[in-house]
């Protein structure tokens, strides 16, 4: 899921140089590859957030 980045509140950080439209990541085939990416690799790797995906599956 793609959602707008200029509402939210990491849109105005130093860490973000620009904050992208739902459609600019969603119609760029290679920053959407890279986006799905990042995010697989957090889901699937990432164990600080092992809580949050058990609200997902709570019987996992």
């Amino acid at each position: 899921m793609a959602i707008d980045g200029a509402d939210r509140q990491m849109s105005n950080s130093d860490l973000c140089d620009e904050a992208l439209t739902r459609q600019q990541v969603i119609y760029d085939p290679d920053l959407m590859k890279s986006t799905t990416s990042i995010i697989d690799a957090i889901w699937l790797g990432d164990p600080r957030i092992e809580e949050i995906k058990s609200w997902i599956n709570p019987d996992a």
